[in-house]
């Protein structure tokens, strides 16, 4: 680092949940790392982003060309948008979450809102595993969970697994008619 270039102490996020995804990992090395430049340099309230191409060039330590390039991929993969604003171009960031099930949920990053961005995206995938659940038809009839509890020695099973059958047998009779 030169000496003249002053340190910044600024910060930005990176949120484990959209980087460690198949996503994330199928976008080339330049992009990635055009991706964590424009998070890096954005505004924290408003989460946009502004360098310039040139900019961007030498905080990642590639040409002019390749983030060109890195910018078109990102937004046909959908983790920035971009717009021009008078004489500049302007980025806004989106984090994409995966579930285990390949379904995605994608946010605007905004720094200072990030919290909120976390918390809507847990809700969300909450909602998804929920839709998911209640779609699952059940693999063994009342009856027959119930002969398998009365042949079961229960005192001999561990507390946990007991409270886990007594859960199941509660949900089975409130869905008898």
């Amino acid at each position: 680092m030169s000496e003249n270039k002053q340190l910044s102490w600024s910060w930005s996020h990176l949120l484990s949940a959209s980087i460690l995804t198949q996503r994330f990992a199928q976008l080339s090395l330049k992009a990635s790392k055009v991706y964590i430049v424009l998070k890096v340099r954005c505004n924290l309230k408003t989460g946009i982003a502004f360098p310039s191409l040139r900019r961007i060039s030498v905080d990642a330590g590639i040409s002019v060309s390749s983030v060109q390039r890195a910018l078109k991929e990102l937004e046909n993969a959908g983790y920035l948008e971009s717009f021009k604003d008078r004489r500049s171009k302007k980025y806004v960031l989106y984090e994409i979450l995966e579930t285990e099930k390949g379904k995605a949920v994608r946010k605007q990053y905004i720094p200072s809102d990030f919290k909120i961005l976390v918390q809507e995206a847990r809700e969300e995938f909450e909602a998804q595993r929920l839709k998911a659940v209640e779609t699952v038809k059940p693999i063994v009839s009342a009856p027959y969970f119930e002969n398998i509890l009365s042949d079961c020695d229960l005192e001999k099973l561990p507390a946990d697994v007991v409270e886990a059958l007594q859960r199941i047998k509660e949900s089975i009779d409130r869905k008898k008619p």
